[in-house]
């Protein structure tokens, strides 16, 4: 299982870095589960106890865990079925040695490929990615599975059809994947596939006007222009601390320059954001020491290591503002500003850059933006000082209402309390962009909730028409948006913002036919338990290892946060 573990953790690590956080959370309980010490010591008794082969230990625990997970009476716990027959499937290659044939080798050669499977799975949704397969048709699954979040996510559409088998007779024919209808056309001249898809876009609102302004989210100095048509404005937040990922210690202001230098040329007429290095928090450096910190979130992070080390931010000024000289439009953004006197630090520093470019007679961007990226609920109160002293702000939301709401949205036990839709949420982002506005200041929201089109509308009745989005949601952000419907959707924003509960603006969306941002429970215990499992009596995540509150059963081991629910469960069991 650990050679399998560490496949699974490199694939998180690399949708992290292309922005795909969620989604490697989906890979992070796959992790998870092949770390279940119950799972492990159900495979361990069948061999030693039962002499069973591996390959039939493994099948016989998984196969009844995915049996157990089809009988729930709850829709998302019976998708997670399909994790537990993917694992199994991974596991079985490790062990019998047979390659399955992957979604590459059976797409190769074929433009525009459409898959298909009986049972789609997350491993496969990954190969497709990979291959550019443009739509994914699958027998079995529903909207709530693992393998259809990631899909949508990578913008792969999906659509189930009953009895695939039979598709294998028109393998290799051109198809129309009409996930909108729900309906798979067959049997197309190739002029018709043609006419029908034009007609299709403008139906559907394929190239759909918004109001929006869509910038990218970009940890890729190589992100290439694909804005033919319009829809993207630029990048509007370089991450650029995904850099040091990479490196054995902190670049030189040539190795940066270069690097910079390829982003801004991908983007001569449009505005490139970079971020300076959002160091700590989630974020640690193998050479780089921040030391001993209980929690890193409150630690030392972003601007505050430059109290130590101010020689970090004055070379990577300097880098960043002679790349800038091939951009349409220079933006530095700072993260992290709790306060003026905080600000008013980096602004010194950035200074100092400029001032020894200026010495050595460096030719550098001199009519670039500064901004504050609003992170810190403290820097709500001092937001017209904050205005005049920059060009733009950008509102991170990620962090931002993680500490509004003092919720760690990784944390298996309070995640579900994390929610952007509450009215306290709205009124805060309410508050910043009607002040920004007032003051005259552009601001962009660039958090992962501007990549939701269940929320986009919302966002834009608050006043955010510029938004910062991951490349697989341009599109959908745009359509979630369009032209016209501007007055409803500040309408609807206006009454949430005036109630108390996420219950009542709930209502409010579904009551005025508004997509409803959810987040589900049993999704985020499930995607946020490490080192643990969940107590069968209360729902709480609780810890495994050291756990004095365990009990064995015949088919697996269970976890409980305390005597009384361990006895409780005793109780109530046959």
């Amino acid at each position: 299982m650990s050679l399998l573990e560490a496949e699974i953790a490199s694939t998180e690590e690399i949708l992290r870095a292309e922005g795909f956080g969620s989604e490697a959370d989906i890979l992070r309980t796959h992790i998870l589960l092949l770390k279940d010490e119950g799972l492990r010591e159900q495979v361990r008794k069948r061999i030693e106890e039962e002499d069973a082969t591996a390959e039939s230990a493994v099948a016989e625990v998984f196969g009844s865990v995915k049996t157990r997970l089809q009988r729930s009476g709850h829709e998302i716990t019976r998708e997670k079925a399909s994790d537990i027959e993917d694992l199994h499937r991974r596991l079985r290659e490790g062990l019998d040695g047979q390659k399955r044939e992957d979604v590459l080798s059976t797409v190769c050669d074929v433009e525009a490929p459409v898959f298909v499977t009986q049972e789609l799975l997350v491993t496969e949704v990954l190969e497709a990615k990979d291959a550019g397969v443009k739509a994914i048709i699958a027998a079995t699954g529903t909207p709530l599975s693992h393998a259809a979040i990631m899909a949508k996510a990578f913008g792969i559409p999906v659509l189930r059809v009953a009895g695939v088998e039979s598709l294998r007779e028109v393998a290799g024919s051109r198809v129309v994947v009409d996930t909108t209808n729900g309906r798979l056309i067959l049997g197309l001249k190739d002029p018709e596939i043609e006419e029908w898809i034009e007609v299709e876009k403008t139906d559907i609102g394929g190239s759909v006007a918004s109001p929006l302004s869509v910038y990218l989210n970009v940890v890729d100095t190589h992100a290439s222009s694909t804005d033919k048509d319009g829809r993207i404005a630029g990048i509007g937040l370089y991450r650029s601390e995904f850099l040091l990922t990479r490196a054995e210690g902190f670049p030189t202001e040539e190795q940066q320059y270069r690097e910079y230098r390829t982003l801004c040329r991908e983007w001569p007429a449009s505005p490139v954001t970079i971020r300076t290095f959002d160091v700590g928090g989630d974020k640690s450096l193998s050479f780089f020491s921040l030391g001993p910190q209980e929690n890193p979130f409150l630690g030392l992070r972003a601007h505050r290591i430059y109290a130590y080390h101010p020689e970090i931010l004055i070379t990577q000024t300097k880098a960043i503002l002679r790349a800038g000289l091939e951009c349409g439009e220079l933006r530095l953004l700072f993260p992290m500003i709790e306060t003026v006197d905080d600000l008013d630090a980096v602004l010194s520093l950035v200074g100092e850059a400029r001032a020894q470019l200026d010495a050595e007679g460096t030719p550098y961007r001199r009519d670039f933006k500064q901004g504050v990226l609003l992170e810190v609920p403290s820097i709500l109160w001092t937001l017209q000082e904050i205005y005049d002293k920059v060009d733009f702000v950008s509102v991170g939301t990620n962090d931002l209402l993680q500490y509004h709401f003092a919720v760690d949205r990784t944390n298996g036990n309070v995640g579900h309390l994390y929610r952007p839709y509450h009215p306290t949420a709205l009124r805060a982002l309410a508050h910043i962009v009607e002040s920004a506005k007032a003051a005259s200041v552009p601001v962009t929201l660039c958090g992962e909730i501007a990549s939701d089109p269940d929320m986009v509308p919302l966002l834009f009745g608050l006043g955010f028409s510029d938004l910062s989005v991951d490349v697989h949601a341009v599109d959908a952000v745009r359509r979630a948006v369009p032209e016209g419907s501007e007055d409803r959707f500040r309408t609807i924003a206006n009454r949430c913002v005036s109630v108390s509960t996420a219950a009542e603006v709930s209502e409010i969306l579904r009551n005025t036919g508004t997509s409803v941002p959810t987040v589900s429970d049993i999704e985020v215990r499930t995607t946020g338990i490490s080192d643990g499992a969940m107590d069968p009596v209360c729902g709480m995540v609780v810890h495994q290892t050291g756990n004095p509150f365990v009990l064995e059963s015949s088919d697996r081991t269970h976890y409980f946060c305390s005597e009384e629910c361990m006895l409780a469960y005793q109780s109530a069991s046959p």
